[in-house]
């Protein structure tokens, strides 16, 4: 019975450990993606040079001139 619910106790640490990182994951892409200036949470303190980051990720993407509609 022991085998058992280590077997158990493997599989939810790893799942547990699974959804965390994504989490993590989709924080780090939703935070990169909303071009705050400052962020603030808890003791930790972030600002950010948004003006440059728009410079990069222009040059960085393919050349259209639509590049933010969304037309069909």
């Amino acid at each position: 019975m022991g085998d058992i619910t280590n077997g158990i106790d493997g599989f939810f640490f790893l799942s547990l450990a699974t959804l965390v990182c994504g989490g993590l994951t989709l924080l780090i892409r939703f935070a990169y993606k909303s071009k705050c200036k400052s962020v603030e949470l808890c003791c930790l303190k972030i600002d950010r040079d948004v003006e440059t980051e728009l410079k990069e990720d222009m040059t960085l993407s393919p050349s259209s001139p639509n590049l933010g509609s969304n037309n069909v």
